[in-house]
């Protein structure tokens, strides 16, 4: 069983771990937050109180989860996955047309 079947790394979960600091960001994740215009604070507020919208169980490339979070109004999808006791951010991003009518909600 996984530690995402084992509610080990809730939404709850990752947030605890970005206030003690144990998260990084792939390239990835940095090159989109910065296309998407969003600082790193603006994610971290995000990640400060979390939704989870979908779960990815490992298809090859492990485990991750597609979170929900908001800075001031904004919302922010956040792709985070676990590498031992760490969050590393995949990927941060603003939902939006085309592909999503609304934070929750795939278009």
């Amino acid at each position: 069983m996984s530690p995402y079947q084992k509610g080990l790394h809730t939404p709850d979960v990752v947030s605890e771990k970005v206030k003690e600091g144990a998260y990084c960001y792939s390239l990835k994740a940095d090159a989109a937050r910065a296309k998407a215009g969003l600082s790193y604070a603006q994610i971290e507020e995000a990640l400060g109180d979390l939704e989870m919208f979908d779960y990815n169980p490992d298809e090859g490339k492990g485990e991750s989860c597609l979170l929900v979070g908001f800075s001031q109004k904004t919302p922010i999808h956040i792709t985070c996955a676990w590498r031992g006791d760490r969050v590393v951010i995949l990927d941060a991003y603003i939902p939006g047309p085309p592909e999503f009518s609304d934070p929750w909600t795939r278009a």
